[in-house]
């Protein structure tokens, strides 16, 4: 049988990473999307109506999922996997 140690230390550091990353592409995905919807200043037609709405469309619907779903991983990181961590931590010690 296999022992595997986790420190909940680390799987806080880790989290914390995930969850600076996570925020960084929001940022920049929201940035993007910005930046195309300012198109229509400078392109018209059909084709840039139908490529900005698409584009937007799409980032609204993916970027805010993608985003939930790894703040959910990184609230599971630290609720589940770092606080059971630190319980056996704990238990072991003798506290």
């Amino acid at each position: 049988m296999s022992t595997y140690l986790v420190d909940s230390t680390k799987v806080l550091d880790v989290a914390a990473q995930i969850e600076r990353l996570n925020n960084n592409l929001h940022d920049t995905m929201e940035s993007s999307k910005n930046k195309v919807r300012s198109l229509d200043t400078v392109w018209e037609g059909k084709a840039a109506d139908e490529t900005i709405i698409t584009f937007c469309q799409f980032m609204d619907k993916y970027s805010v999922a993608y985003h939930g779903m790894i703040n959910n991983f990184v609230l599971f990181l630290r609720n589940s996997v770092a606080a059971g961590a630190a319980q056996v931590e704990q238990a072991n010690i003798g506290g």
